[in-house]
């Protein structure tokens, strides 16, 4: 390249503008001469004068970057247009992305669709990707799975990794295509050789599950591994709960710990509520109530359901903070809100115990239907025990009390047992006695250590009941 140089440099002083733009290039990158950013800007300069339409780009790319210029977006906006009006292609993509992320003009989509599909018609692979991603998400234009594919496909066909992952996706969620796990496994596949992260992750995911594949915790990890090591949190995230499960790997939660903590740091939610998990319960770190709940915040604000329940047990219980139960329903509510099965008990009971807000059964019973509605077996036995009182607005009914009961102890939870235990030694309206069955439901309960089904149960044999 050195030999070159002269011979470029006698081109520039006879205004030749692609000898312009290739000292340039020779200057940005340090081919044969000296690393210059400032040199390079300032050949750009000269063959962009001459409408030079990649010496244009370049220029842009420059002043998007900060590269031997000051940062400034709209000149690299003005550099990119110049360039994009010659028909440049990856001039074209790049003023897409300033629409698409608002930088140096104003934020607008519909621009950005417009400038990818001009670079996507003339074979610009990344163009193509970005494009596909557009219909993909509906950014600019009407969500659009099949266009989606589509562009993916084109894009793909040149061997651009990230659109080889997002085809993958396309046949994984069956978006645009029939689902068919083996061909989201192909094009993972695919990508992760090229090591596009995200790809090695939902590979690691596909062993992790069995889905087009073997189920293979082994591969998992090792593929979970690749994509941490490239800073990817939704890995590190994966890869910590397969430390602290033992699965792939020896069960080890120091490891878990860290994996969890890089994941953390860069804000998922998953990773820094299970981070705040280990910290209660003194798992890789030393036990340390505070610093539980400072993770539980973090991932309730991002809407994390169970770290909204666990920080509402810390108010309610004051660990790590002080007491504060109208802070500890607040955050019951806001998971119950997500469905969260726990804090939709736990509320059922606060309402219906009335100690720490105002008695209310009706909501209690409201809260207890939702969570039955998700197969949760103490919701089972409560709206059980409210049917057998006639609480909470239900018909006083001991058929429906005892349909609930048994719903619950099939599932085994074993005050519902001890209930059904109740209803057959004694006999209600309706369902008549039988010790036998009492016993067997009491037994049940005991087994699993029910104090009051294991004095019931003595109070049956001490008097003869078989």
């Amino acid at each position: 390249m050195e030999d070159v140089i002269p011979i470029l440099e006698g081109m520039t002083e006879q205004n030749f503008s692609n000898a312009q733009l290739i000292m340039g290039i020779c200057y940005e990158e340090g081919l044969g001469l000296k690393q210059d950013l400032k040199k390079a800007v300032e050949y750009y300069f000269l063959a962009a004068n001459q409408n030079n339409s990649d010496a244009q780009g370049w220029l842009g790319i420059c002043y998007y970057e900060g590269k031997g210029v000051e940062k400034d977006f709209k000149q690299a906006v003005m550099y990119f247009s110049l360039a994009a009006e010659q028909n440049n292609a990856i001039a074209q993509y790049n003023l897409g992305k300033c629409y698409e992320k608002g930088k140096g003009v104003e934020q607008d989509f519909k621009k950005a669709v417009m400038y990818f599909t001009l670079a996507a018609e003339q074979n610009e692979a990344i163009a193509q990707f970005d494009l596909g991603v557009c219909y993909y998400k509906g950014l600019g234009v009407e969500q659009d799975y099949k266009k989606a594919v589509k562009y993916f496909s084109l894009a793909a066909e040149q061997d651009y990794a990230k659109a080889k992952c997002y085809l993958g996706q396309c046949y994984y969620y069956s978006h645009g295509v029939e689902q068919d796990y083996e061909k989201a496994v192909k094009y993972y596949t695919l990508a992760a050789e090229q090591n596009d992260a995200s790809a090695q992750y939902n590979l690691g995911v596909c062993y992790y599950k069995g889905e087009g594949v073997d189920q293979d915790f082994n591969m998992a990890v090792m593929f979970f591994t690749s994509a941490a090591e490239q800073n990817d949190a939704s890995a590190q995230y994966i890869l910590g709960m397969c430390y602290y499960k033992g699965e792939g790997v020896d069960q080890d939660f120091n490891k878990a710990v860290m994996f969890f903590t890089s994941a953390a740091e860069q804000n998922d939610a998953s990773a820094q509520y299970n981070l705040g998990l280990c910290y209660y319960k003194g798992e890789g770190v030393d036990q340390d109530f505070k610093k539980a709940v400072e993770y539980y915040f973090l991932a309730s604000e991002q809407k994390n359901a169970e770290a909204q329940f666990n920080l509402g047990k810390c108010y309610y219980d004051g660990r790590g903070v002080e007491k504060d139960y109208e802070k500890a329903v607040k955050y019951f509510t806001l998971a119950a809100e997500q469905e969260n099965i726990l804090s939709l008990d736990y509320l059922g009971y606060i309402y219906y115990d009335g100690k720490i807000v105002e008695k209310n059964t009706f909501k209690a019973v409201n809260c207890w239907e939702k969570a039955a509605g998700l197969n949760d077996s103490y919701a089972h036995c409560m709206l059980g025990l409210c049917h057998l009182n006639g609480i909470g607005g239900l018909q006083k009914s001991e058929g429906n009390a005892l349909d609930w009961f048994l719903l619950s102890a099939q599932q085994g939870f074993s005050d519902a047992q001890f209930q059904l235990g109740n209803i057959y030694k004694q006999g209600m309206r309706g369902i008549p006695k039988d010790d036998k069955r009492a016993v067997e439901w009491y037994k049940k309960a005991a087994h699993q250590g029910n104090s009051n089904a294991q004095y019931a149960l003595a109070i049956c044999f001490a008097y003869g009941c078989k």
